[in-house]
């Protein structure tokens, strides 16, 4: 099974078994629309959420004290991939993407493998690991550059424009 990470646990909020947890999902209120996560291989069910700062205090069903969850600091929280959020076209799991190879559209040649993505406001941009450049290429994620993604074979297809190999 295949499985996503959701949050990081930060600590423990108080003496009644609250946990913090840093929200590792796109979702602001991803676990609002979950009933159990896996820590460690093991299924917790959340009873309560609230919101503090910029973090998530859950508390555990059967862990309503701090002694029971104070164990927990510094483990993932993971949903299998079933409870992922629906992609529509041209979405994808960032986890799908990291390592496909990196074809130029024009030439057909392979040119690297995708190594990151960092997300900014306006648009992704894609980190390539290759020899056309010093470091990484940066190739913004946008339908001027990437012309194909192709999950299933493995590859996504790109045009890197004027300007950005220098």
């Amino acid at each position: 099974m295949e499985f996503f990470e959701v949050g990081k646990i930060l600590g423990t909020h108080g003496l009644k078994g609250e946990i913090k947890v840093m929200n590792l999902s796109d979702d602001e209120q991803k676990f609002e629309k979950l009933e159990y996560v896996y820590i460690d291989d093991e299924k917790y069910f959340i009873l309560k959420i609230r919101y503090h700062k910029t973090n998530v205090l859950i508390t555990l069903k059967d862990y309503e004290d701090i002694n029971k969850v104070e164990r927990l600091k510094g483990k993932l929280m993971v949903i299998p991939r079933e409870l992922g959020v629906e992609l529509n076209e041209d979405e994808y799991y960032l986890t799908d993407l990291i390592g496909l190879k990196i074809i130029d559209n024009k030439s057909n040649e392979e040119i690297g493998n995708l190594k990151d993505v960092i997300r900014t406001g306006a648009n992704d941009v894609y980190v390539i690991d290759t020899d056309l450049v010093k470091n990484d290429l940066l190739l913004p994620a946008i339908k001027q550059c990437i012309k194909e993604v192709n999950v299933t074979d493995g590859y996504i297809k790109v045009e890197i424009l004027d300007g950005l190999i220098d």
